[in-house]
């Protein structure tokens, strides 16, 4: 009978871990790790952190924590594929932009697809802007257009990485005007906004949570806003895309911050992640954190989550047509992801 008890009690031992992952017991059973493919500092991260927080003081998590790891590296890549690889219990999590896994899987084969992944919430999102220095001699987008055909090619826009959003956005605007401005790639929105206020480039654009402090206190200026701009702020003024007359409708103005799960994890861990996810980002801390940055919190479905990539994925070949038919830009990586779009 002894052998009997020792020989269950080893085999409940050795099956507990997959029954906290699995719906028969507790989840989480370990800490949380939330992995973000940028260094620290940046909207990502500082989305990614909060979510963090929230969760560690919503009391939830049976005595573990919530806690982030910055893994940048191949456009987000390392990070995504660290993700996919981890423990199949849901203990590995991810934050991550939208061209992760849409634009970036164009541009090169990845180790992995978005197939491979279920999006559990959009935590946060915001939409695009164009900044200049304070001292800078235009105020409006029209004036910096102005500048721009009075010296063709001298006038340029960072952009803080490289076949993604921001950069598609930034062709779109210029190629929509007309403007005989370039686009210049950085890695990441620190060395963009470096090379702004050194002088070497003369504006970025950037999502809006990465310089929300610093258009608030004046040291930068808003010149064109490309989404929906949160109402009772200085950032309700900067002029939009119809307000600075540029002919653009355009589909995906918005930067979501998806939390992601590689998607062969137990459901019932799953369904707990969404759960926690949302009382944390429903946290009047988590609010002040993310509507401070001027971002809003859509906690979107799954379901709709997928949507939106999809639909991304098939607005970059209609933009494409605009941007890299007939060999335009053919040198840049946006074109050369095109190239390689679905039926191309």
């Amino acid at each position: 009978m002894a052998c009997l008890v020792t020989a269950m009690a080893l085999a409940t031992a050795a099956c507990g871990d997959l029954g906290a992952s699995n719906g028969t017991g507790q989840f989480p059973s370990r800490n949380i790790e939330i992995v973000v493919p940028y260094p620290a500092g940046g909207p990502t991260d500082t989305v990614a952190r909060a979510l963090a927080d929230a969760l560690n003081k919503g009391g939830k998590l049976n005595g573990h924590r919530a806690q982030v790891t910055n893994l940048s590296g191949a456009a987000g890549a390392s990070a995504a594929t660290y993700v996919t690889s981890a423990r199949q219990d849901g203990h590995t999590l991810g934050v991550f932009p939208n061209s992760a896994f849409t634009i970036q899987s164009l541009l090169k084969d990845q180790p992995y697809s978005m197939d491979g992944f279920d999006f559990l919430a959009d935590a946060a999102r915001g939409g695009l802007v164009v900044v200049v220095p304070k001292q800078a001699p235009y105020d409006t987008f029209q004036q910096f257009g102005e500048a721009a055909k009075a010296a063709p090619g001298r006038l340029t826009i960072g952009n803080p990485g490289s076949a993604n959003l921001s950069e598609t956005e930034a062709r779109l605007v210029l190629d929509a005007s007309g403007l005989p401005a370039r686009v210049v790639n950085f890695e990441g929105t620190a060395p963009a906004m470096t090379a702004m206020l050194g002088g070497n480039v003369s504006a970025v654009i950037t999502a809006l949570g990465s310089v929300t402090a610093q258009i608030e206190s004046g040291e930068l200026k808003g010149i064109l806003f490309i989404g929906e701009a949160p109402e009772g702020s200085v950032l309700a003024d900067i002029p939009t895309l119809a307000e600075s007359g540029v002919p653009m409708a355009s589909a995906l103005p918005e930067s979501p911050n998806l939390v992601v799960v590689r998607k062969d994890v137990p459901e019932a861990a799953k369904t707990t992640l969404r759960d926690l996810i949302t009382a944390a980002a429903s946290s009047a801390e988590y609010k002040d954190v993310i509507n401070g940055m001027g971002m809003k919190i859509p906690l979107t479905s799954p379901e709709e989550n997928l949507a939106m990539l999809q639909a991304e994925l098939n607005w970059y070949t209609t933009s494409g047509n605009h941007l890299c038919g007939g060999g335009k830009n053919a040198e840049t990586p946006l074109c050369l992801a095109w190239t390689r779009r679905p039926g191309a």
